[in-house]
């Protein structure tokens, strides 16, 4: 058994719209998934030409992004799984040992077989008739869904059937054979899935908050965050030559206070604009007569399953396997996003 963390996302945009149009005039979901499969498992294609972007092309700090295994099962449903690539030097892989004192660790460099792409696996499962996705996390905290985003927007702007080249430059975009070349805009985008009844009830009960309480994780790659904590670490009397900087450092706090009505919604609104949500990035509240805190994080569509999976090695679950699995347990999944 596996632990798996499932998190739904709505499908906000998916297809191909007319400049400020919210509806697609073509391609939903399916169309597009059923079009990346035929694209991806054609006669000749390889691994490493299913890339649909390159991160030299936009100011994105998004990796390279490759199509590793798409299967259906013959269901409604789809499982996508992504290839990442992580950084590599001149056909090697650099690490450091994790034991050794800072300023004194060598850095090992293991090399690459020829042709190989270093990186990690992310796994989406689809459910279209829902109009939503779930981000399938094992032992990654990274959950791919930013580079997820950018690849099926790149894939429906440059490789579906609907797109009109004329010497190899884009002219527009058609439905099918009978259309005229369009000028359109290929848009696939996400939101997290919120449920709202835990969020209405902390509306509802605003009177009766006593604490405000919040906990994050700062980035000390970050200049800001590591700045702020720099500060809180002299506040409490650390020297700066013991001021120790490891990469994330977790941290809560709180306050005692009954925010306002329009307080309370500008709290709600920021953390709903926060695009990543961990168990270390959330707002909770504290209500009279209650001895459990209401966190925002329990809006979302989100859990932790044991999923009896098979492998194909450390690093890869085997797709067909996953799917099957999920399948099994689909109706009780879906009651997260009722």
């Amino acid at each position: 058994m596996e632990t798996c963390r499932i998190t739904f996302y709505r499908i906000d945009r998916c297809g191909y719209y007319s400049r400020n149009a919210t509806e697609a005039e073509f391609c939903e979901i399916e169309d597009a998934l059923e079009e990346l499969k035929a694209w991806a498992f054609q006669t000749g294609m390889t691994l490493g030409q299913t890339c649909t972007f390159s991160p030299d092309d936009y100011n994105e700090n998004l990796s390279e992004t490759y199509c590793f295994d798409l299967v259906n099962n013959n269901q409604e449903d789809y499982l996508l799984v992504t290839w990442n690539r992580v950084p590599s030097i001149g056909g090697q892989v650099a690490s450091v040992p994790s034991l050794e004192a800072v300023g004194e660790a060598q850095v090992s460099l293991t090399e690459l077989p020829d042709g190989s792409i270093p990186g990690y696996a992310t796994y989406f499962w689809f459910i279209p008739s829902r109009n939503v996705f779930a981000c399938l996390q094992f032992h990654h905290r990274m959950n791919g869904r930013r580079n997820l985003e950018k690849y099926l927007r790149e894939f429906l702007a440059k490789a579906t059937e609907h797109v009109v080249r004329d010497n190899d430059e884009i002219v527009g975009y058609i439905k099918d054979i009978n259309d005229t070349a369009r000028k359109l805009y290929p848009q696939f985008n996400s939101l997290l899935h919120r449920n709202q009844a835990p969020i209405n009830y902390i509306r509802a009960q605003r009177e009766n908050i006593r604490k405000i309480i919040r906990k994050d994780e700062l980035d000390l790659d970050i200049h800001r965050d590591r700045k702020w904590w720099q500060v809180m670490l002299g506040g409490l009397g650390v020297s700066k030559q013991n001021r120790t900087i490891n990469t994330e450092v977790k941290f809560r706090f709180e306050v005692n206070h009954c925010p306002s009505q329009a307080e309370l919604e500008d709290i709600i609104a920021t953390w709903n604009n926060e695009t990543l949500h961990t168990k270390w990035d959330d707002t909770g509240f504290q209500l009279e007569g209650e001895s459990n805190i209401r966190w925002l994080s329990y809006s979302l569509a989100r859990k932790e399953i044991e999923l009896d999976v098979l492998r194909d090695n450390e690093e890869v679950v085997n797709s067909e396997s996953l799917l099957e699995k999920l399948l099994e347990q689909r109706d009780s999944l879906l009651e997260l996003i009722q």
